[in-house]
């Protein structure tokens, strides 16, 4: 089961990374296109939340040895939404602006069955 942890922690650094690059980029694209305004901040909380997230689990994943089955349920949750949120946007932008904020590779990260039941059981 460890395994599954290796490769949950590769994922979650990666969807970590992302997310904390992205923050600006959408920041910026924010100030130009005003009337989606709105749903760029919340993929910006979205993205704060999921980096963080995917920290937390990270440092479980390392120190703990294990994830629970609450942690992981969150992560797919927020997984699940950023996914959404992302193809929502897709919709209203340019196709080079959704390609600026990485619209699909967050899909791709979020949407990657890695670290589903990874978690392992204590003796």
């Amino acid at each position: 089961m460890k395994i599954n942890l290796y490769s949950l922690r590769e994922k979650c650094t990666e969807l970590s990374t992302c997310c904390h690059k992205n923050i600006n980029r959408i920041i910026e694209l924010m100030t130009k296109d005003h009337k989606n305004a709105k749903l760029l901040g919340e993929l910006t909380k979205s993205c704060l939340v999921l980096e963080k997230l995917c920290e937390y689990i990270s440092n479980c994943c390392c120190n703990a040895d294990s994830v629970s089955r609450h942690i992981m349920s969150e992560y797919t949750n927020k997984c699940s939404h950023m996914s959404n949120l992302c193809k929502k946007i897709k919709q209203y932008l340019t196709k080079d602006d959704a390609e600026y904020i990485r619209c699909d590779k967050m899909i791709k990260l979020c949407n990657s069955k890695h670290g589903r039941n990874s978690r392992t059981k204590k003796n």
